[in-house]
């Protein structure tokens, strides 16, 4: 007796199913190295964007530091300060104002809030490195302007 080939019908589906399921894994193990006691986020799941969006911010920063005199630098690091009290102060009321109530939404609008002032400023930074009387002049100033979407 011969065997007869066996016929697998749903194979596209299971290997659908498996690069479903690493793709999973890998966004799981992704967000898994995010330790949320040393970011500005409430849930994991941004935690890689707003990692790359502050590595660009620190980048302007210090390149903008760089540019200025001694002076302007403490200028510089005192605004820096307040624009990181002023916008997690603001990020915590902006999900406070959503008013979620479950668990699905719950920090959704903080992170966003985090992650969109964190690119403005990194802008704004920029901007200041390459018109620096500007920055002096506005002592580095930082828009104090967000609504959430």
């Amino acid at each position: 007796m011969i065997p007869q080939p066996i016929k697998v019908i749903a194979m596209p589906a299971a290997i659908g199913l498996l690069f479903s399921f690493a793709a999973l894994l890998m966004s799981n193990s992704a967000s898994a190295n995010c330790d949320l006691t040393k970011v500005p986020l409430t849930r994991e799941s941004r935690c890689n964007e707003y990692k790359a969006d502050d590595a660009k911010l620190n980048s302007a920063y210090r390149a903008l530091s760089g540019s200025i005199d001694k002076d302007k630098r403490k200028d510089l690091l005192k605004i820096q300060r307040e624009w990181i009290s002023w916008r997690d102060e603001k990020c915590d009321a902006v999900q406070e104002s959503i008013q979620c109530g479950n668990s699905f939404c719950d920090g959704v609008a903080h992170d966003s809030c985090v992650i969109d002032l964190t690119i403005r400023r990194t802008k704004e930074l920029e901007f200041y490195t390459k018109n620096p009387a500007l920055g002096s002049t506005n002592q580095y100033s930082y828009s104090k302007e967000y609504e959430y979407e």
